[in-house]
């Protein structure tokens, strides 16, 4: 997520070093956006995993601690 869309990792490109808007998924369009503290997705992945994919989450008990970087202007 960055500047409030939801961008699929496979299709995103940094376009510019220096505006905020830097990243953009320029095939498909972003995933969704956040707005009023909700998620809304717009549409769905194009590429799925398959059960090749070198992550297993299938023996996890709980999620691992993940980070939050607010943006504040």
């Amino acid at each position: 997520m960055m500047n409030n869309k939801i961008l699929d990792a496979r299709d995103v490109m940094k376009m510019n070093s220096e505006n905020l808007e830097a990243f953009q998924s320029i095939h498909y369009g972003a995933l969704g956006a956040i707005a009023d503290s909700k998620v809304i997705y717009t549409r769905t992945f194009v590429q799925k995993h398959t059960i090749q994919t070198p992550f297993d989450v299938s023996k996890l008990t709980q999620l691992p601690e993940a980070g939050i970087c607010l943006q504040l202007r």
